[in-house]
């Protein structure tokens, strides 16, 4: 086998071109594809019958979950993942109405864990709203890399006060 072969994006360079012979088995060679995008591909390095090679990729479904609320909220859970998953946030919505200000958190914690911690757990949002009669604030991100949680942890929302608020959260589980 050759070592130090130089691969750069979209080449296709092989990186097994050895072949092995006398042992009575046989193998499948294969090569290292990498696309402009930088991903990477195994496809069969001698593919002698001029076939070409699609590969697919499994593209989780994205799910959403909201609630509104009108009360203080503690470690309210929003999103709780199947057994051995983790929640994977890719983009979010909060908006504030009516005219009481407060705190609002999105946050995973543990499944027995209601209390947030500024500074420990894990915030996927964390601020405040200030409404009034004529304001009505709120926030909207896609995060460029989505958030994921702990396995087994919920995406937890704690507000304080009587604020009136509608949280919106898109995403996975994996």
């Amino acid at each position: 086998m050759a070592d130090n072969v130089p691969i750069t994006p979209g080449s296709g360079a092989d990186i097994a071109t050895d072949q092995v012979t006398g042992t009575g088995e046989q193998i499948q060679l294969i090569k290292l594809a990498i696309s402009t995008d930088g991903s990477r591909t195994l496809i069969p390095a001698n593919d002698t019958y001029g076939l070409d090679v699609e590969v697919t990729r499994v593209v989780p479904v994205s799910t959403n979950k909201g609630a509104q609320y009108a009360t203080a909220q503690t470690g309210t859970a929003i999103w709780t993942p199947a057994s051995g998953k983790s929640v994977v946030v890719t983009s979010i919505q909060i908006q504030s109405y009516g005219t009481t200000a407060g705190i609002a958190v999105l946050w995973f914690g543990a499944s027995g864990d209601t209390t947030y911690t500024r500074g420990t757990d894990a915030s996927v949002f964390d601020g405040e709203f200030v409404p009034s009669a004529t304001n009505k604030p709120g926030v909207v991100m896609t995060f460029p890399t989505p958030v994921r949680g702990t396995a087994d942890y919920v995406l937890r929302v704690t507000t304080t006060g009587a604020q009136s608020i509608t949280f919106s959260v898109w995403g996975y589980e994996v």
